[in-house]
């Protein structure tokens, strides 16, 4: 039984080696079986993260634009009505899902 396997799912292996040795040196063991290792992951695009949020209806939320400079010239209630949020257009919700991909 020298150099057979004890378990390939628990990723143990008999060493070859004979003798009065420890129970680490005996037994090889892996970390993590080769078919639990990690596979590719997408990446998802960085500046779509910090300006998108998807609902739990699947809608994509955004912040208003045109807030953030010549604010003198707007009107208060103009201002205020900018820091409402919006929703990303039908149209281009599949565009920000596919950088959003775990998202």
């Amino acid at each position: 039984m020298k150099g057979a396997d004890l378990g390939p799912a628990m990723g143990l292996r008999k060493s070859s080696g004979g003798g009065m040795e420890s129970l680490a040196q005996r037994f090889e063991i892996d970390i993590l079986p080769r078919s639990v290792m990690a596979k590719i992951k997408m990446k998802s695009n960085s500046s779509a993260k910090k300006r998108f949020k998807l609902t739990a209806n699947g809608r994509v939320k955004r912040k208003a634009a045109y807030l953030r400079h010549n604010l003198g010239a707007k009107s208060s209630g103009a201002k205020r009505k900018l820091r409402r949020g919006a929703y990303v257009s039908k149209t281009q919700e599949h565009q920000i899902k596919a950088m959003l991909p775990y998202a």
